[in-house]
C-alpha cells in the first residue's frame, strides 16, 4: 500500500468515526447547533437582508451608467443604489400599511356585525332543509355575544390587568430590547456587506485558495455562483409574480364588487410567496371572509380565483420566472414537502432553490460520467 492510498484510507476512517459520533450524539449536536444559530441569528438575518436588498440595488447600479462617465461620481453608484432601494422598500411598506390597517379595521367591524346574523340564518336554513341543528342553536344561545358591551369589558379587563403589569415589565422590556438590538445589528451588518461585498468576496477567495486545493476551490466557487444565480432568480421572480398576482386580484375583485378586495389581494400576494400551496391558503381565508357577507360573492370569488390561477400559471409565471429554477414539477413538490416538514414555511421557500442547485449538480455530474463511460447512448435514451 503506497502513501497516497494510506492517506485516503485514514481520511475515510476518520470521516466515518466523526459521522458515527455525530449521529450517536444527535440530540447534543442539535442542541449545540440551535444555541449557535441563536447566537449568530443577527448576522444570519443581516446576511439575508443584504442578499434580498442586493437584487434591486444591483439593478439600480446597472442603470446608473451615466455616473461612469466621470470618475469622481463613479463611487456614488453603490450608495445611490442602496438609498433608492431602501426608499422604494419603505414606500412599498408604507403603502401596504396604509391600505391594510384600515382594511383590517373595517373587516373586523363587519365581522362583528355579520357573524351572528350569518350563524342565525344558517340555523334557520338547516331547519328548513330538515338538517339537525339543535346542538348549533344551543351553542349559539349559550355563547350569545353582546357586541355593544365588548368595549366596556375590554376596558375593565385592561384596568384590572394594569395593576399587575409591573410584575412582568422587566421581562417584556428585556425581550423587546433584545429584538430591537438584533434587528439593529442585522441592519448594520447588512449595510456593511452591501458596501464592501467585493472586498469581502476577495478576502474569502484568498482564504479558500490558501487552505483548499486549487481544483476543490474552483469547484466550490463554481457551485457558489450557481447557488447565487438560482436563489437570486427564484426570489426576484417570486416577488414580482406575487405583486402581479395580488394586483390582479385587487382589480378584478373591485370590478366584480367583491368585498375585502384590498385585504384579500394583499393576503394572496403574501401567501403566494409560499410555492404551490400559498395562494390556496389566501383563497381559503378570502372565502371565509366573503361568505359571511354574501355567499354568492364568495362563489364568484372562488371562480375568479380559479380563472386567475390558470392565467397566472400558464401565462405570467412562465414569463416572469420561466425556467430560471430548472427544477421539474415533481421535484418542486418534493422540495416543498421536505422543506415544510423540516423548517415550516421558511423551509418551503428555501428548499426549492436548494433542490434546484442539487438537481443541476447531479444532472451535470451524471452527464459527465456517462460521457466518459463506454455505455452506449441507446441504453439510457
Amino acid at each position: 500500500m503506497n502513501l497516497k492510498e494510506m492517506k485516503k484510507g485514514i481520511f475515510y476512517i476518520t470521516y466515518a468515526l466523526i459521522l458515527f459520533f455525530l449521529l450517536y450524539n444527535i440530540r447534543t449536536v442539535m442542541g449545540a447547533g440551535h444555541s449557535l444559530i441563536s447566537i449568530l441569528f443577527p448576522f444570519i438575518l443581516g446576511a439575508a437582508i443584504a442578499f434580498v436588498l442586493s437584487l434591486p440595488m444591483g439593478f439600480f447600479e446597472r442603470k446608473l451608467t451615466v455616473l461612469d462617465k466621470k470618475e469622481p461620481y463613479k463611487k456614488w453608484k453603490r450608495p445611490l443604489g442602496l438609498v433608492l432601494t431602501v426608499l422604494i422598500f419603505l414606500a412599498v411598506l408604507s403603502v401596504v400599511i396604509l391600505l391594510i390597517i384600515p382594511a383590517i379595521r373595517d373587516t373586523a367591524e363587519k365581522i362583528m356585525y355579520t357573524v351572528p346574523p350569518f350563524l342565525t340564518g344558517l340555523v334557520r336554513r338547516m331547519k328548513e332543509l330538515n338538517i339537525p341543528a339543535e346542538e348549533l342553536e344551543q351553542w349559539l344561545n349559550d355563547t350569545a355575544i353582546n357586541w355593544s358591551a365588548i368595549g366596556g369589558k375590554i376596558f375593565t379587563f385592561l384596568k384590572t390587568w394594569s395593576s399587575g403589569i409591573f410584575v412582568s415589565t422587566y421581562g417584556v422590556v428585556s425581550s423587546v430590547v433584545g429584538v430591537i438590538a438584533d434587528v439593529v445589528i442585522a441592519v448594520i451588518f447588512a449595510i456593511y456587506i452591501l458596501f464592501s461585498k467585493e472586498n469581502l468576496y476577495r478576502q474569502f477567495k484568498m482564504m479558500v485558495y490558501a487552505f483548499v486545493p486549487e481544483k476543490a476551490a474552483d469547484k466550490l466557487f463554481s457551485v457558489g455562483k450557481l447557488t447565487h444565480k438560482t436563489f437570486a432568480s427564484f426570489f426576484a421572480g417570486q416577488c414580482v409574480e406575487a405583486c402581479i398576482l395580488g394586483g390582479m386580484f385587487v382589480v378584478c375583485m373591485a370590478v366584480c364588487g367583491i368585498p375585502y378586495a384590498v385585504l384579500i389581494g394583499v393576503l394572496i400576494a403574501v401567501t403566494s410567496l409560499i410555492p404551490i400551496f400559498g395562494a390556496f391558503i389566501g383563497c381559503a381565508v378570502g372565502v371565509l371572509l366573503i361568505v359571511m357577507v354574501d355567499p354568492m360573492k364568495a362563489l364568484v370569488f372562488l371562480i375568479l380565483f380559479l380563472v386567475i390561477q390558470q392565467v397566472e400559471g400558464n401565462l405570467i409565471y412562465p414569463k416572469v420566472v420561466g425556467g430560471s429554477i430548472g427544477l421539474p414539477g415533481i421535484w418542486v413538490l418534493v422540495a416543498v414537502s421536505v422543506g415544510g416538514s423540516l423548517a415550516g414555511v421558511i423551509g418551503m421557500i428555501l428548499f426549492i432553490p436548494l433542490f434546484s442547485v442539487g438537481y443541476a449538480l447531479l444532472r451535470d455530474k451524471t452527464k459527465d460520467i456517462l460521457k466518459r463511460s463506454s455505455v452506449s447512448k441507446d441504453k439510457y435514451q
